[in-house]
């Protein structure tokens, strides 16, 4: 990302955005951390997302052709999808069974 960003975005499956934590700006910020909670997520969905938010970020993208990339529900109107590389998986909740 252009923007060295310091918070939390909060999403949840159906890619509707539920908030934003804190932003920090610090010229050496090497991370940033984005935190997507759903029922489930379909193959390579979080990787869409992100890719859509870097493009934001670069200004590639404004924050308003986001809503109608994912109004049209048509992937190739989207750019391209973030690597596989820095994504990790922090935690997995099950509920009771």
């Amino acid at each position: 990302l252009s923007q060295p960003y310091g918070g939390s975005m909060l999403w949840d499956a159906a890619g509707g955005l539920l908030g934003i934590g804190n932003a920090d700006e610090d010229s050496h910020a090497q991370l940033v951390t984005i935190k997507f909670v759903g029922n489930s997520f379909a193959y390579r969905q979080v990787r869409n997302m992100v890719g859509c938010l870097a493009e934001v970020g670069r200004g590639r993208l404004q924050p308003s052709e986001v809503q109608d990339i994912l109004v049209a529900k048509d992937r190739v109107l989207a750019p391209a999808m973030a690597p596989a590389h820095g994504l990790f998986l922090v935690d997995v909740q099950h509920g009771y069974f």
